[in-house]
């Protein structure tokens, strides 16, 4: 009896020890790549959303210094992205918390109160739209930076 322990036993047990580990590194290593893809799908989210938060300000601007109107339309759905954007930066500051780095949820916070000052104290319409692009332009960087370094993108 004891052989037949020994001869099947032993072996039987460490393979399900083994098994057992096996299992439960395969479970943990994708629930890590689950997580890492969802953040990366938050930062690609925020610097697209920036980008169109960015574009308008770009054909305002060029508009103004060439001295061309843009169609109603037309300003009228570059805001509409732009508002679009910001809500999905709103978004993201709200779950900056859980999913990407607290550092991220500084930079959209400060991102935030820039383009508020812009609004609260440029009177000239230029000057708004070049202090809105100058923090829209200065978050897109830092979350570039940040998004690389927390993704580990460089190594």
């Amino acid at each position: 009896m004891i052989e037949i322990i020994e001869k099947f036993g032993v072996p039987l047990l460490v393979g399900f020890i083994g098994a057992f580990f096996a299992a439960r590194l395969a479970i943990s290593k994708h629930r890590y790549e689950k997580v890492w893809e969802k953040r990366i799908d938050a930062y690609t989210d925020i610097i697209n959303a920036l980008h169109e938060m960015k574009r308008p300000r770009d054909r305002f601007y060029e508009a103004e210094i060439k001295g061309f109107e843009l169609s109603e339309e037309t300003r009228e759905e570059l805001w509409d992205r732009s508002r679009n954007a910001r809500r999905k930066i709103e978004k993201a500051i709200d779950t900056s918390a859980f999913l990407i780095s607290p550092t991220m949820g500084v930079i959209l916070q400060e991102f935030e109160s820039s383009m508020e000052k812009a609004l609260n104290e440029e009177d000239d319409w230029l000057e708004l739209i070049t202090a809105e692009y100058a923090a829209v332009n200065k978050c897109l960087n830092s979350v570039k930076l940040v998004a690389s370094s927390e993704l580990k993108l460089n190594s």
